[in-house]
């Protein structure tokens, strides 16, 4: 009929201009590494209503900086240390009713800051690749989306955060037909402070952040024949629980699952054909991974079912 509340359509445009460059020298026989680099720009985001005007508008000039150092300790191992900034630009509101007293009709930038150190190199004559890194990210003036009492959706920046954790990762070729490789990764992503508009409680983990990753693949291959050549491989994943949001009690939680797939090819040497058997999530896992919705209604995803494949490849 013709008792509309709130009516609203129309778009987005967004522009930025940024100058950026990247300084670096060697030093101590071309063994240690000094990069400094940085970014100055200018943002602009505006929403735009159907008869073509300005709604809202958010602008903002910024910088972010760069700088690290690699030590190549030899010629196939290196050590590095890095700090690091990112950005994700403001936006603007459109006017909603019965605004709360925290509307604005934009919001600004929320930023990271990165320290990392880091090792990568190659042991055992080349059989043992490996990767390590520590890090910690703080992250201010978070981005977030909070609802007035009637349902209105709108944005804003509040409260700050911070990620930590601990990544390794190898691959290893014991012999020439076999081939390891995996990762383990620890995390822990909480928020530093209370804001009470979006319930979000300081000490909360941060939505979709699992403490524990990790995987494994495992990849072998046998001469058959002179001209054909057969790989059986397999690839494990884990991913620890997580949370689906935020919240007063953050009960809603996404399940830990493990995804097994297995795979087996039939190649011809010289590359020329191939057919492939493949089994993904072989187990039948049937994890939440993901939970939205609006209000009472929750829509829930899920990784993909057991999955059988055939495929042939010929090349021409």
């Amino acid at each position: 009929g013709t008792n509309a509340v709130f009516d609203f359509g129309g778009g987005s445009e967004f522009s930025e201009l940024a100058l950026f460059g990247e300084l670096y020298f060697m030093t101590l026989n071309d063994r240690l590494q000094l990069t400094l680099g940085g970014r100055v720009f200018r943002s602009k985001a505006d929403t735009i209503a159907l008869d073509g005007s300005t709604a809202a508008s958010s602008k903002e000039d910024n910088n972010i900086l760069k700088a690290s150092a690699s030590w190549s300790a030899s010629d196939s191992s290196m050590f590095y240390a890095q700090v690091s900034q990112g950005y994700r630009s403001g936006a603007g509101n459109t006017d909603i009713p019965d605004p709360p007293a925290n509307f604005d009709t934009q919001f600004g930038a929320d930023t990271l800051t990165n320290y990392e150190l880091g090792y990568k190199g190659t042991l055992f004559d080349g059989k043992l690749q490996a990767n390590a890194s520590v890090y910690y990210i703080d992250w201010q003036d978070i981005q977030s989306q909070f609802t007035t009492d009637g349902g209105f959706l709108y944005g804003g920046n509040g409260g700050s955060a911070h990620t930590q954790g601990v990544e390794l990762e190898f691959t290893a070729t014991p012999i020439s037909s076999l081939m390891i490789s995996g990762s383990v990764a620890y995390l822990e992503a909480e928020l530093d402070e209370d804001v009470p508009e979006a319930d979000l409680i300081d000490g909360q983990r941060l939505p979709g952040t699992p403490e524990w990753t990790a995987s494994l693949n495992v990849r072998s291959q046998h001469n058959v024949s002179n001209s054909l050549t057969l790989t059986p491989s397999a690839l494990i994943t884990y991913r620890d629980e997580s949370f689906a949001g935020f919240g007063v009690d953050q009960d809603e939680v996404l399940d830990a699952y493990t995804r097994v797939n297995l795979y087996l090819e039939l190649a011809s040497n010289d590359g020329d054909w191939s057919v492939t058997l493949t089994g993904e999530n072989v187990t039948g896992e049937t994890p939440i991974v993901q939970t939205y919705g609006f209000r009472t209604v929750r829509q829930f995803v899920t990784i993909r079912p057991r999955t059988w494949g055939f495929a042939f490849r010929k090349s021409f």
